[in-house]
């Protein structure tokens, strides 16, 4: 009786993972074909660190299911570290993810966030991050995308303009960005953990204070300053 049930549990196993349409795709809505490269060559400068980052979503258009996801290669160079996000924000440099139950049509949050140390030399490297069954068994995998980079070396963006520069206070409803343009013409542009832009404006030139007009929703939002369509700040905060 005992091989029985295990013998219906392997085979409705099996049929959920063959009815699974898992595809993992882009925050500018791009699908990605299973073991698609994505070639990476625009990076972020603060605080005397290069950053890049994969951001998209995991989705099943199949039978709900249960998934895994594991960055299954990783090349770094000294001093850098990277970080996944999948159902939720590993620590740095752990590469498997807690299960995420129930994956469907919704989609599942996805971010693998890569920073290392400001260097004159250029860097090339790769991660590949492949989504599988809960059991998380070689060889099963759902959907994979292979993630290049190449850094030119010598920092890109505006390295005069550092994380120790800017600074987000709260008070009650409000939020004050201050920070040092240094004569530069920036912007802003808030998004939150989906993704999502929730709000962008100019901020003004010099050095000060710059309150929001509008009141963020509590979690975590992700700050952008950029000057000419560059990046020259990014940074996570909690909205309490």
């Amino acid at each position: 009786m005992r091989r029985i049930f295990m013998s219906f549990a392997l085979i409705f196993g099996l049929v959920a993972v063959i009815n699974a349409q898992v595809v993992i795709k882009l925050m500018d809505g791009t699908v990605l074909d299973n073991n698609a490269t994505v070639e990476i060559t625009e990076y972020e400068t603060a605080d005397n660190m290069e950053s890049m980052g994969l951001l998209g979503t995991v989705v099943n258009l199949g039978t709900s299911m249960n998934v895994i996801g594991k960055v299954t290669k990783h090349e770094m160079i000294s001093g850098g570290h990277f970080t996944l996000c999948f159902g939720q924000c590993m620590m740095d440099d752990v590469a498997v993810s807690p299960i995420v139950y129930d994956l469907d049509g919704e989609g599942e949050f996805l971010s693998l966030h890569y920073a290392f140390p400001v260097a004159a030399d250029g860097h090339t490297g790769s991660f590949t991050f492949s989504c599988f069954p809960e059991s998380g068994a070689p060889g099963t995998e759902l959907a994979t995308v292979n993630v290049n980079f190449k850094y030119k070396g010598g920092g890109t963006g505006l390295t005069n303009i550092g994380l120790g520069r800017v600074m987000l206070i709260q008070s009650g409803n409000s939020c004050t960005l201050q920070y040092n343009s240094n004569g530069k013409r920036l912007a802003l542009e808030v998004y939150n953990l989906l993704g999502v832009k929730v709000f962008s404006s100019q901020l003004p030139s010099g050095s000060g204070s710059y309150t929001l007009p509008v009141r963020l929703q509590r979690g975590v939002h992700i700050f952008r300053i950029t000057e000419g369509g560059k990046p020259a700040f990014v940074q996570k905060y909690l909205i309490k």
